[in-house]
């Protein structure tokens, strides 16, 4: 019987020790809303990049649930979107790539990212089974899921959006 004694306070101790020691998780970061998708401006060949009313260099840009829809019911556009999990290591590795492909392509695409750890809905909406995943979407709908390599060439041959 000494044992048992022995056992469940040595178990009870690992708990009050767990409870004391744990790291407590950061409170999530609130999304700050985007403005409504709007044409950007065309370049102008003799104009320097900051000049004003010259299109910004884009890049992937990371959206909340209500956000995504709203990018992807812009009807002049199509968007291709990264369902990813920041817990996921290939997406942590191919976060650059996607990013220079957000800013390579052209003005014709939404480069989007949902991160599917908050927005869980949205991975079980549009059937995502594995992360990453990316998908084309034309007119609000999935047309198309990227399966290449992690490259911005790669993703430039799937939409460039030219």
């Amino acid at each position: 019987m000494e044992i048992w004694v022995i056992a469940v306070v040595a178990l009870l101790a690992t708990l009050v020790l767990y409870y004391l020691f744990r790291k407590k998780a950061a409170p999530a970061p609130t999304p700050t809303p985007l403005p409504a998708p709007q044409q950007e401006a065309a370049p102008s060949a003799s104009a320097p990049p900051s000049a004003p009313g010259v299109a910004k260099q884009r890049k992937a840009i990371e959206v909340s649930d209500a956000e995504l829809d709203q990018y992807l019911q812009d009807p002049n556009r199509a968007s291709v979107v990264l369902f990813q999990s920041p817990g996921c290591g290939f997406c942590k590795a191919m976060l650059p790539a996607y990013g220079q492909y957000g800013q390579a392509a052209g003005n014709n695409v939404h480069v989007l990212m949902i991160d599917c750890a908050r927005f869980s809905n949205i991975a079980d909406r549009y059937k995502i089974e594995g992360f990453p995943t990316i998908k084309l979407f034309e007119k609000g709908q999935p047309t198309k899921e990227y399966e290449g390599d992690r490259k911005v060439g790669s993703f430039l041959t799937f939409y460039s959006g030219n």
